[in-house]
């Protein structure tokens, strides 16, 4: 499985096109939140040549859910089986009643020989989370859900200056960094593993 991961686009939807086009071979689309504009969104995501998952960022209205929403993208709060991987979102509008809604999912799923892949907003408590201040800006919420279900991957964005890749246990941590400043990532999930490559535009 190979994953586009952006996040933070902040408008900047021009970058979100470059991206798309620019890269190649990726099986999903994952978009991590704030993308805060709608001009040009759903053209440009319709025209994507892989599967869409988003979840909304902190920043992101109603409007822009709605828009995921309706063309089968949002992810909050709800979990989606391809085949052996389960996605899991995790959004920044609701995130703990997301965070109920997706154990309550989870909960029900035979999680034998699959791969759980989370798409959150909010990090996780601790890790890639420290603001330019030197504070840990994460959810200890995620970070429980994480300790407590090991999921494969965990991407996220949200704290800007804390682009990196990270572990947590079992799970690899990605923050690609804002994609309105040009950053992303690829992200490969296999049976046993998990890498992460940061990129810019």
């Amino acid at each position: 499985m190979r994953i586009l991961h952006v996040s933070d686009v902040h408008c900047r939807l021009d970058n979100l096109e470059e991206v798309l086009e620019r890269e190649e071979g990726y099986d999903v689309i994952a978009v991590t939140g704030d993308i805060c504009c709608n001009s040009r969104l759903t053209r440009i995501l319709r025209a994507a040549p892989a599967r869409v998952l988003a979840v909304t960022g902190n920043m992101d209205d109603l409007h822009i859910a709605r828009i995921l929403r309706d063309n089968g993208w949002l992810l909050d709060g709800r979990v989606e089986v391809y085949g052996r991987y389960v996605f899991a979102g995790i959004g920044g509008l609701q995130t703990i009643q997301n965070l109920e809604s997706v154990e309550r999912q989870l909960s029900g799923i035979d999680m034998k020989g699959k791969t759980l892949i989370v798409l959150a907003h909010h990090p996780v408590h601790g890790k890639l989370d420290r603001t330019y201040l030197g504070v840990h800006a994460g959810l200890y919420e995620t970070r429980a859900f994480v300790e407590r279900h090991q999921p494969r991957v965990y991407m996220h964005g949200h704290i800007h200056e804390a682009r990196g890749v990270d572990r947590l246990g079992e799970t690899l941590l990605v923050n690609p960094g804002p994609l309105a400043n040009g950053y992303y990532a690829l992200v490969e999930v296999d049976e046993d593993d998990a890498r992460a490559e940061l990129r810019r535009i």
